[in-house]
């Protein structure tokens, strides 16, 4: 080693301060549970209705009051169908794990209305250090009567701030082949009169636009009599279709704006300075899903997703005959012997039966812009891992360059042939491309 000019030739080696260690991204204390990401901080309740008390990024509220839905329908056959609307109530909210890359918050509880407690939920939400995004795992398993509860609605609720004027105030949905909806709640484009390009741009950009008292005359004396959307729905309610619709507010007619085939299932309410974003994962095929904005005319709008959809027909456990009179085995044995089905008293019931979704919440700091939003909603569809489960080779390079596995160096068809005194055997080995495996074969 060599010392530069002016220095030593001579250095001596000491013990040094260790290095701080990271802190861990949660903290806990009697009454909440507080997540810093480096990016977003989050809030949780340890008890009551409200789960999350708030997501806040840049030193603002985004989202507060996250609630658990339900709508449970009575007897969809009867003449008349009653509904009542249940909230997840907290029973036990645990920091399952604390590190300074990743945090998870699991929370269980009931749905509750009035005296009745029901519908048990299991709700996890990780964290990531420096990212924006939570994941949520929803899980619920059905503990009612098949006979008497039908849920017409199960989701997830956020009431989101807002403090900009109405044309300031912007919405978007993925539809499919990543396209997206969007639009300001007080279009300012396509008007009689034209309030500048500056303007137009800046609203069918997201971004925010000139202040109203610079418009032109016939444009802001008139802003009044521009209405205001204030409540938007995404529905899915099959594989094959989805629809868009928007009305001022309740009370008034619903407007078709779009529709298409299979949505990705991501909503957005928000104001330049930032809003929620949240998704659905396989959010087609998990159908009947919906994703609501409500309210956004007013100073704090509504974003909820439904992974079952109200506007669908109620969730229907029963089970789809009587019996057919097979109340002795004899007689199931031959209901087997004809249908393949091994029918039994309370073979059909749904108690215990539990079901989870994953959702993303996302809590942004700007309104995504209309081309090339960064949260694609290919990010709900499928993990990474995934594209490499599909594309074999990619995963094989992958792996192969990280180091981490050692992968044999097989040709898709090769020989070796071994001679011998007795016999000559020829080892026939092929590689798999489909399961990613090698198998092999002899011959003498």
């Amino acid at each position: 080693m060599y010392a530069p000019a002016g220095m030593s030739d001579k250095f001596i080696l000491k013990p040094g301060k260790p290095a701080a260690a990271p802190r861990s991204l949660a903290y806990e204390t009697a009454e909440v549970i507080r997540v810093d990401t480096g990016v977003i901080q989050c809030e949780f309740a340890k008890s009551g209705i409200v789960l999350i008390r708030q997501l806040s990024t840049a030193g603002r509220n985004v989202a507060v009051d996250g609630k658990l839905v339900l709508q449970r329908s009575s007897d969809p056959d009867s003449d008349t169908v009653v509904r009542e609307d249940f909230e997840g109530q907290i029973e036990k909210i645990v920091l399952e794990q604390n590190g300074p890359l990743r945090a998870v918050v699991k929370i269980e509880g009931k749905h509750q209305h009035k005296n009745r407690s029901w519908l048990p939920f299991v709700l996890r939400c990780y964290f990531y250090r420096q990212s924006a995004a939570i994941r949520v795992m929803h899980t619920i398993v059905f503990d009612g009567d098949e006979e008497k509860d039908f849920i017409s609605g199960l989701g997830i609720r956020f009431s989101v701030p807002l403090e900009a004027a109405a044309y300031n105030r912007y919405v978007r949905f993925a539809g499919e082949n990543n396209g997206i909806f969007a639009e300001a709640i007080q279009g300012l484009t396509g008007l009689r009169r034209d309030p500048g390009k500056a303007v137009r741009q800046a609203q069918v950009a997201g971004e925010p636009t000139p202040d109203a008292s610079t418009f032109p005359d016939a444009v802001k004396n008139r802003m009044d009599y521009i209405p205001v959307f204030g409540d938007y729905t995404l529905a899915q309610t099959s594989a094959n279709g989805f629809s868009i619709q928007k009305r001022t507010r309740r009370g008034f007619g619903w407007v078709q704006s779009d529709a298409g085939k299979r949505s990705a299932g991501l909503a957005y309410l928000g104001t330049p300075k930032g809003g929620l974003a949240i998704g659905i994962r396989n959010f087609w095929q998990s159908y009947p899903a919906q994703l609501d904005i409500r309210n956004a005319g007013s100073a704090a709008g509504e974003l909820t997703a439904w992974l079952w959809a109200p506007s669908a027909p109620a969730m229907d456990l029963r089970f789809y005959h009587d019996g057919m009179g097979q109340d002795t085995f004899a007689k199931q044995r031959e209901g087997l012997e004809i249908t393949y089905e091994d029918y039994e008293p309370g073979f059909g019931t749904a108690m215990g039966v539990a079901r989870t979704s994953e959702l993303q919440l996302h809590v942004l700091a700007t309104t995504p812009p209309t081309r090339n939003w960064r949260l694609s909603p290919m990010q709900f569809k499928h993990r990474p891992c995934s594209a490499f489960r599909r594309n074999t080779g990619a995963r094989r390079a992958c792996l192969a360059a990280a180091g981490v596995y050692p992968l044999p160096r097989l040709q898709k068809r090769s020989r070796w042939k071994k001679n011998s005194t007795s016999s000559s055997t020829i080892i026939i080995a092929r590689w798999n491309s489909a399961t990613g495996t090698a198998s092999g074969t002899m011959a003498t």
